[in-house]
């Protein structure tokens, strides 16, 4: 009876797992896709264009099937802060106002840091990318 249980219990996460990936994978059938050149290197993004998109960001994210990350894209330059909460990779962010890098930092998961940690932009940007850390 153990024996049967542990084969339907291994069977269930293995369903489980599945079904998460691929609800991942389609999530991001909702996002357009974008080739950036950073700093003299071309990434492959998403683009955050809404704020429903800006504000989940990369959070709960292990991994990006042929993606290196995210751009966030706003209408106007201004101040922003980007935080770790729930996110579970490490990051690194460039601050960028007209198509310059104007900053970096880089942003550890929550799992690393054990704590929120916050990181804003050392002045007015209209774009920040998360890169997956190295």
């Amino acid at each position: 009876m153990k024996k049967i249980m542990g084969i339907i219990t291994i069977g269930a996460v293995i369903v489980g797992i599945m079904i998460l990936k691929n609800k991942t994978k389609s999530e991001w059938k909702n996002y357009q896709k974008i080739k950036y050149a950073i700093e003299g290197k071309e990434y492959n993004l998403l683009i955050a264009d809404t704020q429903e998109k800006q504000k989940k960001g990369l959070m709960y994210v292990t991994s990006l099937e042929n993606y290196d990350g995210m751009i966030f894209t706003y209408s106007q330059p201004q101040s922003l802060s980007f935080w770790n909460k729930n996110t579970l990779v490490d990051l690194d962010l460039y601050w960028i106002v007209n198509d310059k890098v104007v900053g970096k930092a880089e942003l550890p998961s929550i799992q690393k840091s054990k704590d929120t940690v916050t990181v804003t932009s050392p002045k007015e940007v209209d774009k920040v990318v998360e890169i997956f850390g190295k």
